[in-house]
Formats: C-alpha cells, structure tokens, sequence
C-alpha cells in the first residue's frame, strides 16, 4: 500500500492532492494501485494501435506515391483517457487535382476499435476508416451503402467519390 503526507505526489503522470485523513489515504492508495495495475495492458493496446494505424498510412503512402503524388507525414499528438497520450502519424496527400489529408482520430471510438478520417480540402468531405475485428473498412459519414472493406482499390474508388463531390 502507497500512503501519502505531503503537498502532491506524482505517480504514472498522475497528480494525486494528499491530506492527512489517514481513510482518505487509503482509498487514494488504492485508486493509484488499480490505475497502476493497468500500465501495462494500457501501454500493450496503446502500441497495437499505433501499431495498426502505422501500418494504414505506409499502405496510404505507399499508393499514392505509385501515383507520383505529393505526400507529407507529420506527427499528431492524440490524448484518451483509457490511453493517454501518444503520438500518430498523419498523411497530407496531393494528387494532380486535390488535396487530401489521412488524419487519425481515436482508437476509442463508438462501434470500432479506432477511426483515422479521410478527408478532401478545401471541403472537408470525409470518409470514416475505422477499424472493426482487426480490419480496417472505409465507411461514408452520410450513406450507410458507402461502406467498403480496406484495400487500395476502395481507397482509390473513395478518393474519386470524394473528388467528385461538388
């Protein structure tokens, strides 16, 4: 058991106010000890995840640079709570005719285990990817027909949607 007498503690990127109640001590230690026991579990789905999301922007830039298009990676910074802080790639791509960015949003999200968006500029139309069973699938914000399983052909069959939006 972790017990605490002075000003604050800082544990795991934490910040605990400490008291002298001796309960009031005691339940705290025990909040730290459960949220210490997750670090590990955190840290290994935290990693998967940037992990998978790596893995969809190498397929990204990898594809488009077939294409000689223009591409840019940039690092984003994304906190969540079950998560906390982390850093993910994101994709700025230029095609003959429009730009595109390749932007992840959470790994924690409604109904998917992670959603990076795709988006066209200046309108900001956007597809979803999100990812569901270990899979990336290309998902529309508006229609539920537009939904298409992960692959360079749906990627390439979204970007003309996309351009084609007025």
């Amino acid at each position: 058991m972790v017990y605490f007498q002075r000003e604050t503690v800082e544990r795991d990127t934490i910040q605990l106010p400490c008291t002298t109640s001796l309960h009031f001590n005691q339940e705290l230690s025990a909040m730290v000890e459960k949220s210490l026991a997750k670090g590990p579990a955190r840290n290994r789905e935290r990693t998967e995840w940037i992990v998978a999301v790596e893995q969809l922007v190498g397929d990204v830039e990898a594809w488009v640079t077939k294409r000689n298009w223009w591409v840019h990676r940039e690092l984003k910074t994304v906190t969540e709570d079950e998560l906390g802080s982390y850093e993910v790639p994101v994709l700025t791509m230029q095609s003959p005719t429009a730009r595109f960015v390749l932007e992840p949003i959470a790994r924690y999200v409604m109904g998917a285990e992670g959603r990076v968006d795709l988006s066209i500029f200046p309108s900001y139309d956007r597809f979803m990817i999100v990812r569901a069973d270990g899979g990336w699938r290309l998902r529309s914000l508006d229609r539920r027909d537009r939904n298409f399983a992960w692959s360079e052909r749906a990627f390439f069959k979204v970007i003309a949607e996309l351009m084609a939006t007025p």
